[in-house]
């Protein structure tokens, strides 16, 4: 979630609020965003609806839940399935032999693992 309200939003301002909701599970799945002025009728909910399919193609890792072996600060293993090079997981100290895995919450058959190193 990635937020321009700060802590205090002054009465008559306005913000933005940008949510990604990612299922875990196969199927129909909702959530929700609770946001409240800190009086007890004031708080508002926005929800959320996805589906879950799953994909012969494309990045089976995305959204997924990602660990390792050790990562640098501000470069954890959630960065790694995103596809965006600029957002990366980074080992800690260049230490060897290092790993990374990801639960992709059911088998797959997989015929290719590729990785992108960062363009810099």
């Amino acid at each position: 979630m990635s937020t321009s309200c700060g802590d205090v939003l002054a009465p008559g301002a306005c913000c933005t609020v940008e949510i990604r909701f990612v299922p875990s599970q196969r199927g129909d799945r909702s959530g929700s965003l609770t946001v409240s002025d800190g009086t007890p009728v004031g708080r508002y909910q926005v929800h959320v609806r996805g589906v879950l399919v799953t994909s012969t193609a494309g990045n089976l890792a995305a959204g997924k839940p990602m660990t390792a072996s050790g990562s640098v600060p501000g470069f954890p293993a959630s960065n790694a399935p995103d596809s965006n090079t600029d957002s990366y997981w980074e080992s800690a100290n260049n230490q060897f032999p290092l790993w990374l895995t990801v639960d992709l919450g059911s088998s797959a058959s997989v015929s290719r693992v590729a990785f992108k190193i960062n363009p810099g």
